[in-house]
């Protein structure tokens, strides 16, 4: 019975998961040394992220129709204050996933982050401690930097996150490992080290808000000249980044968001997916961020409530205005303590299918995703 087999491998698989997560509650008190101005504190949470998809009834794609993924992380981020004007930080992580073993396109795609090597760090320092078919447990260094208060002025050095731009989903000018736009788990995004060129292109952007009347419009302009044409096109690629926001004056509020987005890195059309993923060149802008988005075009609505002091709900809908095909993403944030945080959300495709290898839109292949997500911290 191999599909028996399999699903007790995976079962087994889950024991050094399980351990991290008896490792790593919380303790009561988290300042560990104070003396006078000066202090050593540490951070802990512990985060699982697990997901059950249904795909499209097609082989190729999906090997197996009803799979699940899930992501066991466990992070401490020390923090010691030396003087009043420096702050030394760091974050160290182990973390567990657990993917299907069938081959073909995963369950939950997009939602879940991917093992890739970080981009702009001099030496990676992510290395695994147990690799398996189906299992990744990995530790790194994701965070290492100090930063100087003088005056005004704030000096930080060392691998660090760096976020640019306005826009809330999609980025223009947002250059360092940005968060794809299915992404559930965006609480930490990847530390770079701030040294050295920006992977050799020229690169200008400009951003911009303003505020009319109880609304509020941002946009991003980035140029980018690459060192080579890029997959299918040529060396002068620009994105851009429209939106807006309003709350809306429905009980204590409802704060809406629209945004469009244009990648230049993006492909023109869902057919051309085969080609495109196949250049090695194109993977690697995808996958440090270059492209948020597969295609080249995305218009995403987003909307939140706080239902009660413990319970909110926010929907997120993305959809290429090319082809038509989108994901409608609800889900509810439950805040039970201080410490405690349970997502649980949904992701339903609409749009166009595959036939066989080919996809005809850019979202109406992705499976049916249920997510539950629990994170423990200080």
């Amino acid at each position: 019975m191999p599909g028996v087999r399999a699903r007790r491998g995976r079962r087994a698989a889950l024991a050094p998961a399980l351990l991290i997560a008896l490792l790593a509650r919380p303790a009561a008190a988290r300042e560990l040394w104070r003396d006078g101005g000066r202090s050593l504190e540490l951070r802990t949470t512990f985060k699982v992220t697990g997901t059950v998809s249904r795909a499209p009834d097609d082989t190729l794609l999906y090997p197996e129709r009803l799979t699940d993924e899930s992501l066991w992380r466990l992070r401490l981020e020390p923090i010691w204050r030396p003087g009043p004007a420096v702050t030394v930080d760091a974050a160290y992580e182990q973390r567990v996933s657990v993917t299907p073993t069938s081959g073909g396109l995963s369950g939950a795609v997009g939602v879940l982050p991917r093992e890739f090597p970080a981009p702009y760090r001099l030496v990676q320092l992510d290395a695994p401690i147990r690799e398996q078919p189906g299992l990744a447990w990995r530790q790194e260094l994701d965070r290492a930097y100090a930063a100087f208060h003088t005056g005004p002025a704030e000096i930080t050095a060392g691998r660090q996150a760096v976020g640019w731009g306005r826009g809330t989903l999609f980025g223009a000018v947002d250059l360092f490992v940005p968060f794809t736009p299915l992404e559930a788990d965006r609480e930490w995004r990847r530390g770079i080290d701030v040294l050295g060129q920006r992977a050799r292109d020229l690169v200008a952007g400009l951003t911009s808000s303003a505020a009319i009347g109880s609304a509020e419009l941002h946009g991003e302009l980035a140029y980018f000249r690459t060192p080579e044409p890029i997959t299918g096109g040529g060396r002068d690629v620009t994105k851009l980044v429209l939106g807006g926001s309003y709350r809306l004056g429905l009980g204590a509020g409802v704060p809406l968001i629209v945004e469009y987005h244009y990648s230049g890195f993006g492909i023109p059309n869902a057919v051309d997916i085969p080609t495109y993923v196949a250049d090695p060149a194109f993977r690697i802008r995808y996958g440090r961020g270059d492209t948020q988005i597969l295609g080249q075009h995305a218009l995403a609505l987003l909307a939140s409530a706080d239902l009660s002091p413990a319970l909110a709900a926010a929907l997120t809908a993305i959809a290429d205005p090319h082809d038509g095909s989108g994901v409608l993403a609800p889900n509810l944030t439950l805040r039970p303590g201080d410490r405690l945080v349970i997502l649980a959300g949904l992701y339903v495709p609409w749009g166009a299918g595959a036939s066989g290898t080919t996809l005809h839109s850019f979202y109406g292949s992705t499976p049916l995703t249920a997510l539950l997500q629990v994170t423990i911290a200080d």
